[in-house]
């Protein structure tokens, strides 16, 4: 997995933690566990396993701070395969029918 993949997982994660206490000192309950959907398969793979290999220490922080939410019941990470990503119509060129397909999720 590329630094680049773990520090946007990790932000991700962050901003998710960030809701999930807002939430909470609302009062609201919050529904656990969290799903940080990824399209990287190999990201996946790392986060699910706690495998770190030798050129990816200089991330090992995130990859804890990640690992230990999940340990903690609290994060789950699941791979989404490409086609079905629906962020990729906001970071990719994408043909109209998968434009249409996707839209609908974030449109009220």
């Amino acid at each position: 997995v590329t630094e680049a993949e773990c520090v946007a997982a990790t932000s991700c994660v962050q901003h998710m933690m960030f809701g999930k206490r807002l939430l909470e000192s609302m009062g609201l309950k919050v529904r656990l566990l969290m799903t940080l959907s990824m399209d990287n398969k190999g990201g996946v793979d790392i986060f699910n396993n706690w495998s770190i290999a030798g050129n990816t220490r200089a991330v090992s922080v995130r990859f804890a701070y990640i690992c230990e939410l999940k340990e903690a019941s609290i994060l789950e990470i699941k791979w989404i395969p490409g086609p079905e990503n629906s962020a990729d119509i906001f970071t990719k060129n994408v043909d109209g029918p998968t434009y249409e397909k996707h839209i609908g999720k974030f449109e009220g």
